[in-house]
């Protein structure tokens, strides 16, 4: 699939990708809470050194979500300030 520039797709193209992107960011977000929980049940020995590393891996691993959500989001906006 190609990618577009934000600038290049509709608005409803930009509605479906902003859904998209909001619905990837929660999955993430729900899956790594899974995961740090089952870290924080089955590990109980080795937490304080293995719990940092997951948190910071999930948090990387939203951000990229985050910002295609924002950018998809001041588009959505600045198109809305030009019709206005």
């Amino acid at each position: 699939m190609k990618n577009y520039n934000t600038s290049e797709l509709s608005n409803r193209q930009l509605n479906i990708q902003r859904r998209n992107s909001y619905n990837i960011v929660l999955a993430s977000l729900m899956l790594n809470i899974i995961m740090l929980s089952f870290a924080t049940i089955f590990l109980h020995q080795q937490k304080y050194v293995v719990l940092p590393v997951l948190v910071l891996a999930s948090i990387l691993s939203i951000v990229p979500g985050l910002l295609k959500l924002k950018e998809i989001k001041q588009e959505l906006r600045s198109r809305m300030q030009r019709v206005s």
